[in-house]
């Protein structure tokens, strides 16, 4: 029986702290995105920076912002305008990337 396996095209990140996360990031990683807040109680923001540390390391494209404040479990952020911006980020990165927009649009 033929199994599907489904492989992300891309990864964002809104808690970029889980700990194991740089253990697992091998060169088939897909283009990640990851934010996190200074001001985080729960998962410092080290964690993303390890995370994305890793990423680089195994050449896999990533972005990562770490905005001053914002407690943990933000979501879209859309409740404070230093954190909203964040979609607007994403989807930059992800044009730039040809994921999407005119790039992605005009691959065959």
């Amino acid at each position: 029986m033929l199994q599907r396996v489904f492989v992300p095209l891309f990864a964002a990140s809104l808690v970029a702290g889980c700990a194991v996360g740089p253990n697992y990031v091998r060169p088939d990683t897909p283009p990640t995105f990851l934010w996190a807040t200074t001001t985080d109680e729960l998962v410092p923001p080290t964690n993303a920076t390890l995370m994305y540390d890793a990423l680089i390391a195994a050449k896999v494209p990533a972005e990562l912002h770490v905005f001053a404040k914002g407690r943990h479990g933000m979501g879209l952020g859309m409740t404070d305008p230093a954190l909203s911006v964040w979609p607007t980020l994403l989807q930059n990165w992800l044009e730039g990337l040809g994921m999407i927009g005119a790039k992605a649009a005009a691959r065959p």
